[in-house]
């Protein structure tokens, strides 16, 4: 469903400001899927797979245009 909407979603209830949800991992798709299960590595301390991490920066970079 395209659009914005409300759901009872915990980390809204925790958290007092904004909040964007993205949802981007599509685990349906067999491309995304083989990338996801790719072996993690360890990235800033974190251990956790390439494509996560490739996610996660394009969500930095967009709030950072957003917000220049």
């Amino acid at each position: 469903t395209k659009g914005v909407f409300c759901r009872n979603l915990a980390v809204s209830r925790f958290v007092h400001g904004t909040i964007v949800y993205g949802e981007s991992l599509f685990q349906d798709n067999k491309e995304e899927f083989k990338s996801l299960t790719e072996p993690p590595t360890l990235i800033d301390g974190v251990k956790t797979n390439n494509r996560v991490a490739e996610v996660a920066e394009a969500y930095y970079q967009a709030l950072l245009q957003t917000f220049k």
